[in-house]
C-alpha cells in the first residue's frame, strides 16, 4: 500500500524546496476553498510555516482540512492556540468564535483571541496579517477570493513593514471584492492569477 501522503504529483518537490525562513499567510472567504486546494497542491512535505484565515461553513472547512491532509505531503491542521509555526505543516483558522493571530518567537506561534468581529468579521484577516506586519517577521500575505474587504487593511501593514504582497488576480478569484480592495489600498506588490499562486508563495519562502 502506498504511503496516503505520497498519492499526488507536486510541481515542487520536496527536495528543490529549501526554507528560507518566511511565514506565509492567506485570507480567502467565499470560492476560497477551491482556490486554496488548487494553490496548496503544490506544497511539498517541508512546505513554509502556512497560516490560512477562511470564513467558510465550519462542517465545510473540517471536511476540507482532512482532505487536504490527505492528499498533500505536508501536513494540515485546524489552527490550534500556541501551536508552533514550523515547516511542514499548513494551520487553517476558520472558527467563527475566534480570531488568529501570530505571535513573535523562535519559531513564532499561532494565538487564537475570543473577542468581537472586525469590521463584522471572525475570524479577521487583517488582525492575521496586522500582527505579522507588527511581529517584524519575514513572511509572504496573500489576499485570496472572497467578499467584502477583509484583508485589504492588514496586507497593506505587511507591505509597509516590508513584507512581500500578493492577491490573487481578479480575473481568476470567483469573488473579486477582496482583491480588489487590496489592490485598491495598495496594499499587493503583485497581482497574480491562481494557477501561479501557489509557485510565487513557495518561491517568495526559498532560498535562492
Amino acid at each position: 500500500m502506498h504511503d496516503r501522503k505520497a498519492r499526488t504529483e507536486h510541481k515542487v518537490s520536496d527536495a528543490h524546496f529549501e526554507w528560507n525562513g518566511r511565514i506565509a499567510a492567506f485570507s480567502a472567504s467565499m470560492g476560497g476553498i477551491d482556490a486554496l486546494t488548487t494553490i496548496l497542491g503544490s506544497f511539498p512535505a517541508n512546505c513554509p510555516p502556512t497560516v490560512v484565515c477562511l470564513q467558510a461553513e465550519p462542517m465545510v472547512v473540517e471536511t476540507f482540512i482532512k482532505r487536504l491532509d490527505t492528499d498533500l505531503k505536508c501536513n494540515v491542521r485546524a489552527a490550534k492556540d500556541g501551536a508552533s509555526l514550523s515547516p511542514g505543516t499548513i494551520h487553517i483558522a476558520a472558527d467563527p468564535e475566534r480570531h488568529v493571530v501570530v505571535e513573535p518567537g523562535q519559531p513564532a506561534k499561532i494565538r487564537l483571541m475570543a473577542r468581537d468581529p472586525v469590521d463584522g468579521v471572525r475570524p479577521s484577516a487583517n488582525l492575521l496579517f496586522g500582527s505579522i506586519a507588527g511581529a517584524a517577521a519575514p513572511a509572504v500575505g496573500a489576499v485570496l477570493t472572497g467578499m467584502g474587504s477583509d484583508g485589504a487593511r492588514g496586507l497593506k501593514l505587511m507591505r509597509d513593514a516590508g513584507q512581500d504582497t500578493l492577491v490573487q488576480d481578479r480575473a481568476t478569484a470567483m469573488v473579486s471584492e477582496a482583491p480588489t480592495a487590496a489592490i485598491e489600498l495598495d496594499a499587493a506588490a503583485r497581482e497574480v492569477g491562481l494557477g501561479d499562486l501557489g509557485a510565487a508563495v513557495l518561491k517568495a519562502c526559498a532560498i535562492g
